[in-house]
């Protein structure tokens, strides 16, 4: 079984294409669940997600005790769930189906698959040119900086075994995909990217700012540091 673990912030137009995206990517010799974790939302992401869940028994939800950044969104989530793979999907509807189907029948047991924006027939469309810059230069030296041979490792698009779960206090966007990465990697995963076209969400309002990127990554400094020495 699949879990596909979708957190959700005031994602209210988006959460049926999601939904219909993944249900068409499933073939029939598959089972899949769908785990909504909703950070308190204010514009009825919530109500559509209890509905849903009402007349369609692969899709859950979880309410969080408080916010407490997108990590723990999609830690609650991996608790909670019966898959043998755990793959977090963005409710922006970013990726389309066919990237969606690739990245899926790329499990392995032993395998971190990541949705890569980054290599060389991977699309970006629409994403501000300063955030796609930026985004990238950080993943180009955060990987050598932790000696990870990976484009983009802090896109949260990604499948890996359930037995991967990650334990840690970096619960913040991107630093949380970083130390996922990182874990996966130490823990003898081979990571693997797959080029993806991303396009910029087309309704609802993106949690991943530029700004609120560089606030984030300030905040966590001293932890990306510590990184490296903490899975020697």
């Amino acid at each position: 079984m699949i879990s596909f673990i979708i957190p959700t912030l005031n994602e209210k137009n988006n959460i049926d294409l999601t939904v219909q995206k993944i249900e068409k990517s499933i073939s029939e010799q598959e089972s899949y669940e769908i785990i909504f974790v909703d950070d308190k939302s204010t514009d009825g992401s919530l109500e559509k997600i209890k509905k849903l869940s009402k007349n369609n028994n692969n899709i859950n939800y979880v309410i969080p005790k408080k916010k407490m950044g997108l990590g723990n969104a999609l830690s609650l989530g991996q608790k909670v769930s019966k898959g043998d793979y755990i793959f977090f999907l963005d409710c922006d509807n970013s990726i389309n189906l066919q990237d969606l189907i690739k990245i899926k029948n790329s499990k392995q047991k032993n395998k971190l698959v990541i949705g890569s924006r980054y290599l060389k027939n991977s699309r970006i469309n629409g994403v501000n040119f300063l955030k796609v810059f930026m985004s990238r230069f950080l993943n180009f030296i955060l990987s050598k900086y932790l000696s990870i041979s990976v484009r983009d490792i802090s896109h949260s698009c990604r499948i890996f075994p359930k037995s991967i779960f990650l334990k840690t206090k970096n619960l913040k966007h991107p630093v949380f995909f970083w130390e996922h990465s990182l874990y996966c990697d130490r823990k003898g995963l081979n990571i693997i990217e797959i080029p993806i076209k991303f396009d910029e969400r087309k309704s609802g309002k993106t949690k991943n700012s530029f700004f609120s990127l560089i606030k984030n990554i300030c905040f966590a400094f001293f932890s990306i540091i510590n990184l490296k020495f903490k899975y020697k």
